[in-house]
């Protein structure tokens, strides 16, 4: 689950929502650890079990492909794609987007082949 967060960047203190902490389980966790890299923070327990860590797993791989995805159509609209989304292909399916990827801008029969070897 996402959450939005309307940060003032001249504050200097950032509340995660309970309701999040919550639903991760880590509402009455009280060691936690931050992990930081430029543009992005990860939470998580300072102990993980067997089960968090692969949920913790799922979700950063679940992450990490819609980010090559959003990579990829940036590329392509970078590059001079058209800013047509293939109808109903296997990406939009699975990231609930729009799909501007190079290999929807190749003739229809290459599409086709591209999405039966993708699935």
């Amino acid at each position: 689950m996402k959450f939005h967060l309307n940060h003032d960047p001249a504050s200097k203190t950032l509340t995660i929502p309970r309701a999040a902490l919550q639903l991760s389980g880590l509402a009455e966790t009280s060691d936690l650890t931050i992990h930081t890299e430029n543009g992005c923070v990860l939470l998580l327990p300072e102990k993980l079990s067997v089960a968090q860590t692969l949920k913790t797993f799922q979700l950063l791989t679940a992450i990490n492909a819609e980010l090559l995805f959003r990579l990829a159509k940036s590329s392509a609209l970078a590059h001079g794609a058209e800013n047509d989304a293939c109808d109903g292909c296997h990406w939009e399916k699975e990231f609930r987007m729009s799909c501007r990827c190079v290999c929807w801008q190749r003739p229809a029969l290459t599409r086709r082949k591209a999405i039966s070897n993708a699935q």
